[in-house]
């Protein structure tokens, strides 16, 4: 909810505080694993009907691939 806190826009400072963690981890030596779904939906999401919405897959998959090209 932090890195699209309304359908479509992203937060660019979120996705920055993001980027510093996990490049620090990786300058100590972790391996970061990244956790899309954390028992909660965004707001917009849960609003939307949370999971018995049929298009909220598809909008997840939209968070998913902006994560993936932003945060590697």
């Amino acid at each position: 909810s932090r890195l699209e806190p309304e359908p479509g826009r992203w937060d660019d400072a979120a996705f920055e505080r993001y980027a510093r963690l996990l490049r620090r981890m990786r300058e100590l030596g972790l391996e970061p694993l990244i956790t899309l779904y954390h028992f909660t939906l965004p707001r917009w999401a849960a609003a939307g009907g949370g999971w018995e919405d049929d298009g909220l897959p598809e909008r997840l998959s939209r968070v998913a691939a902006e994560c993936g090209k932003r945060l590697g």
